[in-house]
């Protein structure tokens, strides 16, 4: 019996991740990306499985890991976006004991996160970080807002990556 292709495991993690068993997903898709390390549909997945597991420092890792490896691939974009947003809704202030251990971790696993990328950063320029436009907007709130003018521009107007892109902004 030959051994699963990266192809076979990300076919098995996707039906494992429909069954919201996003554990069982995480390992076919971590077993594929072994194979196969400059997949970023591999990374954008396994992205999805730590978000669905409220690891939003290891989402932002592989999101960061997809939108590097294909730029243009928009879902690794909106997941890194979700997975952002996630980390800026945690709570802040009147936090219970278990909150409070919850948000130093974070804090800790974010730390580390930002240090590795500052690595990264020196050996690869494109994993700089995403950087905000001159109105103090992130990429995807400045994809929110284009979506109703492009919308009724109608897409003759618009490529179908800006439209998706500003149509994940905007519905998520």
């Amino acid at each position: 019996m030959s051994e699963p292709t990266a192809t076979q495991l990300k076919d098995e993690g996707n039906v494992l991740f429909r069954k919201q068993d996003y554990v069982g997903a995480l390992s076919k898709y971590t077993e594929a990306i072994a194979l196969d390390d400059e997949n970023a549909v591999l990374y954008a997945n396994r992205a999805a499985c730590y978000h669905g597991l409220n690891r939003y420092i290891d989402a932002v890792d592989d999101a960061k890991m997809a939108t590097k490896i294909d730029p243009g691939y928009a879902k690794g974009w909106s997941r890194l976006a979700a997975s952002r947003d996630a980390l800026d809704t945690l709570p802040k202030t009147n936090l219970s004991p278990a909150e409070q251990r919850q948000k130093d971790q974070y804090s800790a696993c974010l730390n580390a996160s930002q240090a590795r990328g500052k690595v990264s950063e020196a050996r690869d320029p494109r994993l700089a970080p995403i950087s905000k436009a001159d109105d103090g907007n992130l990429p995807w709130q400045v994809a929110r807002a284009m979506f109703p003018e492009l919308e009724k521009a109608g897409p003759k107007k618009f490529t179908s990556s800006v439209s998706l892109a500003c149509y994940v902004a905007y519905y998520r």
